[in-house]
């Protein structure tokens, strides 16, 4: 006792110092949480520079007046085609492989840059990147694809996009990679000292849309997933309506679609849940500026 009231002073000085030291801790994460939450990387690349000489280069236009940049393939005959939804780093490029997979059995493939990532206009930001699919999503119907053979893939942060689309929308399928319930369970967890609940921004509230999805549901997670852990996923999954599956990979990491047998699975579930036995239907229509190619 005797220490603290020669040494009181001292302490108060460095209780206020470490307040300081918080509060600027939390100013960082807020004011830096776009760059924390995105990383998004530029580049001009092509989807040949990949070794995807059968993919094709568009440009999309979202009604905020952004440009996307878009790679796709056409399907075959009697095929679906995939709306792929990347994670929060990097560009489309770095993904090439995963549409190599996708498409192998025939399987049509849209991939879309988000704004700001690779030569997309614009900052990422939650009300952009769900717009971005959008514009996606109506590319497709502008092809006159039929919302029964267009399936939704979301991958990581591409989950969050991915589900408040299927909310919106009537589609064959919604896949889900390595997802979370919400990004702010995720921030929470990773920093449990901080009033993330309170600071972040764009939430991607998976686990509020999901209820609205109609489409059948595939959730795929690893359990040794550092990036979105398991219990995300797991808890995203029991949220999510009827009719709903979830493939766990235990030892398997944050990507998984590359990994031994994972696009199997992936297949078989497909087959069973898109039975395509008749030609594709005739879209909607849209209302967004036709997608042109390069």
């Amino acid at each position: 006792m005797d220490w603290l009231r020669n040494h009181a002073g001292q302490v108060k000085l460095a209780g206020k110092i470490l307040l300081g030291l918080y509060i600027a801790a939390c100013a960082f994460l807020y004011f830096d949480q776009q760059h924390l939450e995105y990383a998004p990387v530029a580049s001009t690349d092509q989807p040949g520079d990949y070794g995807l000489t059968d993919f094709k280069r568009l440009t999309l236009s979202t009604p905020d007046n952004q440009t996307l940049i878009a790679w796709y393939k056409k399907a075959a005959p009697l095929h679906p085609t995939i709306l792929y939804l990347h994670g929060n780093a990097g560009n489309l490029g770095e993904f090439a492989k995963r549409y190599k997979i996708l498409s192998a059995n025939g399987d049509g493939v849209l991939a879309v840059d988000y704004r700001g990532f690779g030569a997309s206009t614009g900052a990422p930001d939650e009300t952009g990147l769900i717009t971005d699919g959008e514009a996606a999503y109506n590319a497709l119907i502008a092809r006159e694809i039929g919302l029964s053979h267009i399936i939704i893939y979301g991958h990581s942060l591409g989950s969050g996009v991915a589900v408040a689309l299927a909310a919106r929308h009537k589609v064959a399928a919604l896949v889900l990679e390595a997802p979370f319930s919400s990004a702010v369970d995720v921030g929470a967890f990773r920093y449990p000292e901080f009033p993330v609940r309170d600071l972040m921004r764009d939430q991607f509230r998976s686990d509020l849309r999901i209820a609205k999805v109609t489409s059948p549901i595939l959730i795929m997670h690893g359990t040794a997933d550092k990036t979105v852990p398991y219990q995300f996923g797991k808890r995203l999954f029991d949220l999510a309506p009827q009719p709903k599956d979830m493939l766990t990979f235990p030892g398997d990491g944050h990507d998984l679609l590359p990994a031994p047998g994972v696009a199997d699975k992936l297949e078989a579930w497909l087959t069973a849940h898109v039975p395509l036995s008749a030609p594709d239907p005739t879209g909607t229509g849209s209302t967004l500026n036709p997608n042109q190619e390069e």
